[in-house]
């Protein structure tokens, strides 16, 4: 941070308004930060969790008032907050490029991206404030590990992970949604079922609801009718039975072959759209639930739905 011809604090201002401290080094309670490391230090952190970077400079008096602040603020949010300190005067050229125009400067940085300032001295609650709608929760950090398991193919230790999660927080919607489907597939429907409740209950508004209620009623049909090959003989002598179709494409759901179960129930769609309530249409977006909402398999089969229903 330059103390001469720029719109920071300068040496003569701070000397003018009484912000000069005696020069004495910063306390290290916290790590600093430098050109050369804050990619790894800030940015790469910041998406595991949110880090606060404290600009800051030997000659500046309010810098040094606000120290207390930002100890108490790490103590009570412990590991889910990370605060580093980047002196303005040794970094002026990273300040300047963060646009850090006064001392002290709080940018807080998450995902890679800073997402809030504040300028000067600021008092705990403005402080937290600023920090809150990024903190990431043990449930959220539990969460996250059982989607990367579920992407994996993990099923089991995703199921474990989501279901701490709920445990911890009972109205986790993302971690309600995503466990449902588990449940239902494992064959353990009065969970799922259980589940599906709570998540009701905790977002009356989720457009996940129906989607995951026709999944666990699609399960069911497996349950009921798990002979592959006695449905396909069926649907061979009378191509237009579409309980047996449904309950084929159940099965196949249960298996993990998501394509066919989607290509039974599109041509299902075509058959019949208002067959036993609208079944094909909810148990094509019940798929592509479990199959990935945005994979390009469920948008292939979007298209293919939409074309059948007009």
């Amino acid at each position: 941070m330059s103390r001469s011809g720029s719109p920071s604090f300068t040496l003569a201002f701070a000397r003018a308004t009484g912000h000069i401290a005696p020069m004495t080094e910063m306390p290290r309670a916290f790590p600093a930060a430098t050109v050369a490391d804050f990619e790894q230090t800030v940015l790469a952190a910041s998406r595991e969790k949110p880090v606060l970077v404290d600009f800051w400079a030997d000659w500046c008096g309010p810098c040094k008032a606000l120290e207390p602040i930002l100890e108490r603020i790490q103590a009570q949010l412990g590991d889910q907050l990370s605060i580093v300190k980047v002196n303005a005067d040794e970094e002026a050229g990273l300040a300047g490029q963060l646009g850090v125009r006064g001392l002290p400067t709080l940018l807080l940085f998450s995902d890679a991206q800073p997402v809030g300032q504040l300028v000067g001295v600021q008092p705990d609650g403005n402080i937290l404030a600023l920090i809150a709608p990024y903190l990431v929760s043990t449930a959220d950090k539990l969460v996250r590990a059982g989607l990367e398991c579920r992407e994996r193919g993990e099923v089991a230790e995703a199921q474990r992970l989501l279901g701490e999660a709920i445990t911890l927080e009972p109205d986790n919607s993302t971690a309600l949604r995503a466990l449902i489907p588990l449940e239902a597939v494992a064959g353990n429907l009065e969970q799922a079922r259980q589940l599906h409740g709570q998540l009701i209950r905790t977002d009356r508004e989720s457009s996940w609801g129906e989607a995951l209620a026709t999944l666990i009623e699609l399960a069911q049909r497996a349950a009921d009718r798990s002979d592959l090959s006695a449905l396909r003989t069926r649907l061979d002598q009378q191509p237009d039975d579409h309980d047996a179709r449904s309950a084929l494409a159940a099965c196949h759901m249960m298996g993990g072959d998501h394509r066919q179960a989607l290509e039974e129930l599109l041509e299902l769609l075509r058959r019949d759209k208002g067959y036993d309530n609208d079944l094909p249409r909810r148990g094509l977006l019940a798929v592509f639930e479990l199959a990935g909402e945005h994979s390009e398999l469920s948008n292939d089969y979007r298209r293919k739905m939409a074309a059948a229903l007009h």
